[in-house]
């Protein structure tokens, strides 16, 4: 079977690297990214918070201990049944951007803790959220104002430009509609004490010198335009930033297919390992998912073949992990290993033809 391995030392760097990039940003964890227990406990026991967008998520949390008080409910659309289970399980801070979503948070959790979520400048991220979430900026005072007739507690304002972003510009960009949304609150009554930047932060070592060019933007802006004195909260709800580059795949080769005749002009041997774009490679869908393969063992004085193509293991002929490889010539049931594999990709219980997720295991190497 394929599986997963974890290293969770990088996920600890990560929580370190944070505080010495964006000091004053409090973190809360999005589960969604990778929602393996191993991970939310570690984080739980450093002090992170956590961003969760459904009543599971909500559960697992607050299985390991955590306060109700540091889970944010960030799903501005969401269903009544888990609403009242975010009540019965008393957490009370949530997002919001419609005034039908109002309406029923008032009947709901009428002492809800309300994020306004602006709608983000994604420009620069690879996935994005497109116009499912967010109230544009020119949207903000009638809904302030609904809120307020309402009687609704609207604590803050929040926003997610996208994920694994590159762009500090667009960052800075949405930062300026949240200051504005702030004085808009002011003007009708609100005293809002939170901030919340979102995710979309880079998870792999490749991008550490983008990393570090966004966060100093984003805290030169937030020091002048949020400063310390100025009694706001501010977080941020990483996910891809703290688990992308602490996990790799490994899958072994269960077909290998040499081509011959006019079968293929593109390619000369096809090999098939056991996952899929159904299951951990479904970016392939995105268009925005590039794999690269990495050999466990060496193949010394092998000439490399560079027309190969690796296939997933279901039935569908366009199920292609890589439709372009140079490699050595391999055999049946050697090992393929995928790094960065840590976000978005562990979350199917079940794919395509009922194939079984990886498995994963962990480890801290033993100096830490």
């Amino acid at each position: 079977e394929s599986f997963f391995v974890g290293d969770l030392e990088k996920v600890f760097q990560r929580h370190e690297l944070w505080r010495k990039l964006l000091p004053r940003v409090g973190l809360f964890y999005a589960v969604k990214c990778c929602p393996l227990m191993p991970v939310v406990r570690l984080l739980a026991a450093l002090g992170t918070g956590f961003d969760c967008a459904s009543q599971n998520e909500i559960d697992s949390v607050l299985s390991v201990g955590v306060d109700p008080s540091k889970i944010i409910y960030a799903l501005p659309c969401k269903p009544a049944s888990q609403l009242q289970h975010a009540r019965k399980r008393k957490v009370t801070l949530m997002t919001f951007d419609n005034e039908d979503e109002l309406h029923k948070v008032k009947k709901y959790y009428p002492d809800a803790r309300l994020v306004v979520r602006l709608r983000a400048d994604e420009t620069g991220s690879k996935f994005k959220m497109g116009n499912k979430f967010g109230c544009s900026l020119e949207q903000v005072e009638r809904l302030l104002t609904r809120a307020n007739h309402l009687d609704m507690n609207v604590v803050g304002v929040s926003f997610y430009g996208g994920d694994d972003s590159s762009s500090s510009a667009s960052f800075i960009r949405n930062l300026d509609n949240c200051r504005k949304t702030f004085n808009i609150a002011s003007s009708i009554g609100y005293n809002m004490t939170l901030l919340d930047i979102g995710g979309g932060f880079p998870g792999n070592d490749a991008s550490d010198e983008i990393l570090h060019q966004m966060t100093t933007e984003i805290r030169k802006y937030l020091d002048e335009h949020f400063p310390l004195a100025c009694g706001i909260d501010i977080i941020a709800e990483p996910g891809r930033y703290f688990v992308e580059s602490a996990f790799s795949l490994a899958t072994n080769i269960v077909g290998k297919n040499k081509t011959e005749g006019s079968r293929s002009k593109d390619y000369t041997c096809s090999y098939y390992v056991n996952e899929s774009i159904y299951l951990s490679f479904w970016k392939i869908f995105m268009q925005s998912g590039e794999y690269t393969p990495k050999l466990l063992k060496k193949y010394p004085n092998q000439k490399l073949d560079t027309g190969v193509i690796i296939y997933g293991t279901t039935c569908d002929g366009t199920d292609i992990i890589v439709p372009h490889a140079t490699l050595p010539d391999m055999s049946l049931e050697d090992w393929i290993i995928w790094d960065d594999m840590g976000a978005y990709t562990v979350l199917c219980k079940f794919g395509f033809n009922g194939i079984m997720t990886s498995k994963a295991f962990y480890y801290v190497r033993k100096e830490a």
